[in-house]
């Protein structure tokens, strides 16, 4: 999420001049009707887009406007937490658990009239297979039988080629021969069947509980695979794939098959879609199209807000004055705040030793969970934030997973006096001998607020002084990969609506994770996932996942600070069918505005 700032007497004057403008545009941004009553609608992102590709979206821009160009097999529904038939019309799945078997419609079509068959399924996670494509979420194809060991496979052999084209070795084989070695052991070894178009059989490795959840998601939904292929080459020197990602912003090659395609793309200023006749849904969409403006500027996306340039701003950026004013006003009926399934956090280094060498303080739960008893969290969402987000005391956020009961009571409470009994414990009384801590975090941004008002509670309640260290976000990033920092700002939101992914993040690091950066490794915590992962009663699955929670909270390897709230902006009176939900996966087809 991004979190933008702008001085309060700027952003007061823009309110000011903004609000006297609402209800004073010339003409509905959406233009004039069509003969069926449809308009445009029009929305701000935040922020430009990543990328296009379904299988490398990993940003809520992105994947927004993944979910109006390309269908996955299931459709999430957030709103109602359903799962609904999307290309495939209906699914089986054995008594085991390890095996589902999708049966696609006949009416489903890429935008070019090209049938949707399941070998374009095949072909898209396998994409997401490949160390080539880098995916952002290749790791939630590993449920797939073989899956992880394919990945392994083409990184090897990826590796071993530029070692032997770096010693000049002649007998090496040619990128060509790898990647159809590498064709080969796809097609027998990885659980994935087509035995004809329109059927798809899935094997996976262990019982996956939530595996329909994340057929519904941006990782696994098709592409068109001609014209993917015509944009795809070998690059000889590396023996790896590239894609020319040209393909995915243009209009005349981009084939689609969700409920838009796209007819224009102008970077960092809109996208505009248009309705997709081929769609086996057509009849659903709602609106003639969608304009997608990009303002990353909190007040211009405000006051095109306001002066009636749009009809919908979602996740106003956090971290302004304008967005907490925006979130206190009572009396706005377009001013809609939602809990998000997200959580805010800092990170905290577990290693025995730290990058530089040094032995780490912070290796010991007692110095961890004395931090976490001397951060105020209510007054952090109502002084500091002044979004009164929910304070967090687990990692999971209450009410986002149906029937899972997250273990507050097992947080440690806000106790300072305790925490400096625990500091004197592990050999720190008074806090002396804790040095070289520091917090690393965005510049720029709400964070500095936040990290802020932490460091002054730390040195107020322990004595305890840590430095701040703000830097760009890719910096802070890449750091955070490496392990190179003591505490570390983060934040997470759920891919899909089980425990595990946020557990998951937890489980003992291989190498230099990116996604355990705080390096923590506690057996009992990996053997409870484990379990939970092959248990098929769903209670007894869930209260292992939340004894492994407890055990996480408890050993306080990140301190869980709020979860976030989303402010988004739109009149009800005047846009219909906009679903505000915690997973903030919008479908934005079903949308209709008004006159």
């Amino acid at each position: 999420m991004n979190h933008l700032r702008m001085p309060l007497l700027l952003s007061l004057i823009l309110m000011f001049f903004a609000i006297t403008l609402v209800g004073c545009g010339s003409s509905d941004p959406g233009g004039e009707a069509d003969a069926d009553g449809k308009r445009r609608l029009v929305f701000i992102s935040n922020e430009e887009h990543n990328s296009r590709d379904p299988q490398r979206i990993t940003w809520t821009q992105d994947i927004r406007l993944a979910d109006c160009l390309f269908e996955p097999l299931v459709v999430a529904d957030y709103a109602t937490m359903t799962l609904l038939p999307g290309v495939a019309e209906r699914w089986e799945q054995s008594e085991d658990g390890l095996t589902y078997t999708f049966h696609l419609r006949e009416n489903a079509r890429w935008s070019n009239g090209d049938p949707v068959t399941s070998r374009d399924f095949v072909y898209a996670w396998r994409r997401a297979m490949l160390p080539d494509v880098a995916a952002g979420y290749a790791q939630l194809l590993f449920v797939i039988r073989g899956a992880e060991d394919f990945f392994n496979f083409r990184a090897s052999q990826i590796d071993q080629y530029a070692k032997e084209q770096a010693a000049g070795s002649a007998e090496a084989p040619t990128a060509e021969a790898l990647w159809a070695e590498a064709q080969a052991r796809f097609t027998a070894t990885v659980g994935l069947e087509t035995p004809d178009g329109r059927t798809l059989v899935v094997h996976l490795k262990e019982p996956t509980p939530f595996f329909l959840d994340l057929a519904a998601f941006g990782t696994f939904m098709p592409v068109h695979q001609t014209s993917v292929d015509a944009a795809t080459s070998m690059v000889e020197a590396t023996g790896s794939l590239t894609m020319d990602t040209a393909y995915w912003s243009d209009p005349e090659r981009l084939i689609v098959n969700g409920p838009y395609v796209l007819k224009e793309a102008a970077f960092r200023q809109h996208n505009d879609l248009e309705p997709n006749p081929m769609y086996w849904d057509a009849a659903s969409v709602r609106n003639n199209g969608i304009r997608e403006r990009i303002i990353d500027d909190t007040g211009s996306a405000l006051f095109a807000y306001q002066s009636g340039e749009v009809h919908y701003w979602p996740r106003v950026p956090t971290g302004s004055p304008v967005t907490a004013d925006l979130a206190s006003s009572a009396d706005r009926d377009d001013v809609h705040v939602q809990s998000m399934a997200g959580t805010f956090f800092v990170n905290i280094n577990t290693l025995p030793k730290l990058w530089d060498g040094r032995d780490n303080p912070l290796a010991d739960a007692r110095v961890r969970q004395a931090l976490s008893m001397t951060i105020d969290r209510k007054e952090l969402v109502e002084r500091v934030t002044r979004m009164n987000e929910p304070v967090a005391r687990t990692f999971v956020p209450p009410g986002v997973v149906a029937g899972y009961d997250p273990p507050t009571e097992a947080a440690p409470g806000y106790d300072p006096e305790t925490a400096k009994t625990l500091l004197a414990e592990a050999g720190y009384p008074n806090a002396q001998g804790l040095t070289g801590l520091s917090i690393l975090y965005r510049a720029g941004t709400g964070e500095e607020q936040i990290v802020q008002a932490i460091r002054r509670m730390w040195e107020e309640k322990l004595g305890l002084s840590v430095k701040l260290e703000g830097l760009e976000n890719r910096v802070v990033v890449d750091r955070v990969i490496n392990r190179e920092f003591t505490i570390a700002r983060g934040s997470w939101y759920g891919d899909y609506p089980d425990p595990t992914t946020w557990l998951d993040r937890l489980r003992k690091p291989v190498g230099k994770s990116g996604n355990n950066a705080s390096g923590w490794d506690h057996p009992p915590f990996d053997a409870l996932l484990n379990q939970a992962a092959t248990e098929l009663d769903p209670t007894k699955r869930l209260a292992m996942l939340r004894d492994a929670e407890a055990m996480m909270i408890e050993q306080q390897p990140l301190i869980v600070l709020f979860h976030y709230v989303s402010v988004n902006l739109f009149d009800p009176d005047r846009v219909e069918g906009i679903a505000n939900n915690p997973w903030f996966r919008e479908r934005l087809h079903l949308v209709r505005v008004k006159p």
